[in-house]
């Protein structure tokens, strides 16, 4: 689980193979979910001065960076 550097309110988590992105302000359901049926993910981190950038990890030890503009918006 992170928090969104630039969003108080919003967070992302990543399970196997897919993140969730939450505002928390809004309950338990997410706002915006990626899902990679290829790759079962280790970790993902926000870029600190570009939200909408995530660096994701793999377990085959691959890296992968993904561009959301739906979940800053």
């Amino acid at each position: 689980m992170e928090y969104n550097p630039n969003k108080q309110f919003y967070l992302m988590t990543c399970h196997h193979e897919s993140i969730k992105f939450w505002d928390i302000r809004r309950g338990n359901v997410p706002v915006h979910c990626y899902d990679d049926h290829h790759n079962l993910l280790t970790q993902a981190k926000y870029n600190s001065s570009y939200d909408e950038l995530i660096a994701c990890a793999y377990d085959d030890g691959t890296v992968g960076l993904l561009r959301l503009h739906s979940v800053c918006s």
